[in-house]
């Protein structure tokens, strides 16, 4: 019995002595006596059983408790906080994808600003037209613009019943803008077009006029003298002296006298807007006096009809750059105004010239004006259609 209860207490104290050793060598590191480091049987130099260095047991070495090396959670080495290179790498991609996603959206955004800047809203001018006198609405008149600085002209629109006229797709500029009818004019210079924008510009018209056509009469002896004017079809007579009603009739003397009171009848009117521009001379405005004097012989005036035209158009000639100046056919003429004598002359002139401003010179055929010979009861005309319109952008 004692020996049977020995055994086993011998056992158990074996027992606890076993278990004891595991706890002291678990506890205690052995020294590894060549580096000076510990050895805990498992690879590392911790004791904790694992290789990464620390002593927690738990697989990572930053005491984090996750496994890894750092403090941010992830394996990669980095400190990132949760973001693995992967996903950096991604997530830059991304970036930068969205920063060209971005400017791609910002350009498109732009170009499609531009666009509607160009041609979203409409660009040009519009307005109505009136008569200068009767403000009533002008239908049918032919708009026309040209620009300042490349001289292209766009139109014509024609003007609708209501006078409203309209001019789309101009480019950003100022403009001359003309119009036209088949005996009026309007005009107005340096308007400014703004891209994106209509401008209003409403036009009134005026009767275009031949200016101070001076008839004169050298009978051969004084004599009584009938004239009569007959305007073209919706032209008229708009000035005259002595007063024209049904037509003059005038004492005329040889020296040109009438009526022993003036020295030519005058009248001004309407007419069309066509005019001959096939012949013609264009002339600097410093030396068109010196022309009009050197060049108005050659046509057939006398000098006391050059002195007349120069004294009136020295203040009534408006200022251009340059003027050109077309000699008007008897065709012409004749289509605006009619002109019958009694008796029947034997020598007659009329001399017509259109002038046109114009900002430079240009090439133009000059015509050579036949001889005029003065043979018994001569009647010599002159007179100017002025196109007002041309002159608008210099005014």
């Amino acid at each position: 019995m004692c020996k049977t209860n020995c055994i086993v207490l011998l056992i158990l104290f074996l027992s606890l002595l076993l278990s004891s050793g595991c706890a002291t060598q678990q506890g205690v590191p052995d020294w590894d006596t060549e580096t000076g480091a510990s050895t805990d049987g498992d690879g590392d130099s911790d004791g904790d059983g694992d290789s990464d260095g620390d002593s927690d047991g738990d697989g990572d070495s930053d005491g984090d408790g996750d496994g890894d090396s750092d403090i941010d959670g992830d394996s990669d080495g980095d400190s990132d906080s949760g973001l693995d290179t992967e996903s950096d790498s991604q997530t830059d991609s991304e970036s930068v994808t969205d920063t060209e996603s971005d400017t791609a959206t910002e350009t498109e955004t732009e170009t499609e600003s531009e666009t509607e800047s160009d041609t979203g809203a409409p660009t040009g001018i519009f307005g109505d037209i009136t008569d200068s006198v009767t403000a009533d609405a002008f239908p049918n008149a032919s708009v026309s613009v040209v620009s300042n600085s490349t001289q292209t002209v766009y139109g014509p629109v024609i003007s609708d019943a209501n006078g409203r006229y309209e001019l789309r797709d101009l480019p950003e500029d100022t403009y001359n803008v003309y119009a036209a009818d088949s005996c009026y004019e309007g005009s107005a210079s340096n308007v400014q077009v703004v891209s994106g924008e209509m401008t209003q510009l409403d036009i009134k018209m005026y009767e275009i006029l031949v200016d101070a056509p001076y008839v004169y009469l050298y009978p051969e002896t004084p004599r009584q003298v009938s004239v009569t004017l007959t305007p073209g079809e919706d032209l008229a007579i708009v000035a005259s002296i002595p007063e024209y009603t049904d037509g003059w009739n005038v004492l005329a003397s040889p020296d040109g006298r009438i009526d022993d009171r003036y020295d030519f009848l005058f009248y001004e009117s309407t007419v069309y807007a066509t005019s001959d521009r096939q012949l013609g001379w264009s002339v600097p405005e410093p030396i068109v006096f010196e022309w009009f004097e050197d060049n108005l012989p050659l046509m057939g005036l006398n000098n006391g009809e050059v002195v007349d035209f120069m004294d009136y158009w020295k203040s009534a000639l408006p200022y251009a750059p340059c003027y050109n100046i077309y000699l008007q056919s008897d065709a012409t003429i004749d289509a605006n105004m009619t002109l019958d004598v009694s008796p029947t002359p034997q020598s007659v002139l009329r001399l017509w010239l259109m002038l046109e401003g114009a900002s430079t010179c240009s090439d133009i055929s000059a015509p050579t004006p036949a001889e005029f010979f003065r043979n018994g009861f001569t009647v010599v005309e002159w007179g100017m259609i002025r196109k007002q319109s041309t002159f608008a952008p210099f005014i």
